[in-house]
């Protein structure tokens, strides 16, 4: 037989495990925020775009269709306007960092920020799609049975 004697398994109180399993999912949570973080970013820099296309070939479509076409016009100026004034805002934010190297981060960063409006805009065209798909708003019974109708 054997002569190596069974080590007994070490034992944990409840609190310790605990706190160790707290700990454990703190760094998840990091890691599970820093893989959305890096998702979001790459989606947004397809769908961003993707998105303001469709929203001005909407708006020229239907000028040409000629629903309101001066109004579609306004509208398709005034999103050309916006976007332009954020390429125009991103380029100075990359001038300031070529220029002043990391010590112009802070400022940088503003300019890159100067909408806050924008990303609720960006939610709100991106979440319409998904506007009917919320939990059900009457609480179903798991035992109810399909109805049968008489005779």
């Amino acid at each position: 037989m054997s002569e190596i004697a069974a080590v007994p398994a070490e034992r944990t109180g409840f609190f310790a495990e605990q706190a160790r399993r707290r700990r454990h999912a703190r760094l998840w949570a990091l890691l599970c925020l820093g893989l959305a973080a890096g998702i979001g970013a790459v989606l947004s820099t397809i769908s961003g775009p993707l998105v303001l296309l469709l929203l001005a070939l909407g708006l020229k479509l239907l000028a040409w269709i000629g629903l309101a076409p001066a109004a579609m016009l306004a509208g398709l100026h005034a999103l050309a306007g916006w976007i332009g004034g954020c390429v125009a805002a991103f380029s100075h934010g990359l001038d300031i960092l070529d220029a002043q190297g990391p010590a112009g981060a802070r400022e940088a960063a503003l300019l890159f920020l100067h909408d806050p409006n924008a990303i609720g805009v960006l939610r709100l065209v991106m979440s319409l799609s998904f506007a009917g798909a919320g939990p059900a708003t009457k609480r179903q019974r798991r035992d109810a049975k399909f109805p049968r109708g008489e005779g």
